[in-house]
C-alpha cells in the first residue's frame, strides 16, 4: 500500500485546525476571574432557557407517544 502524502498532509492540517480552534475560541480569564466565569454562565442559563421554552410547545405531541 502507497501512502498518500497529500491526504496525510491535509488530515494532519484538520486535526491541528479542529484541536488548536477551541484553545483559541474564547477568551482565557484573567488569573481566576470569577466575575468572567459569572457572566459566561448567565449567557449558557439565558441560551439554554430560551431552548426549553421553545420546546415547551412540543411537549404535549411528545407526551402523547405510546410508551413501551
Amino acid at each position: 500500500m502507497r501512502l498518500n502524502l497529500k491526504r496525510m498532509i491535509v488530515a494532519l492540517a484538520a486535526v491541528v485546525l479542529l484541536g488548536g480552534g477551541s484553545a483559541f475560541a474564547s477568551p482565557s480569564p484573567s488569573s481566576g476571574s470569577s466575575a468572567y466565569w459569572s457572566a459566561r454562565a448567565s449567557r449558557l442559563l439565558t441560551e439554554i432557557q430560551k431552548e426549553a421554552a421553545a420546546l415547551r410547545p412540543h411537549a404535549d405531541t411528545l407526551g402523547s407517544f405510546p410508551r413501551r
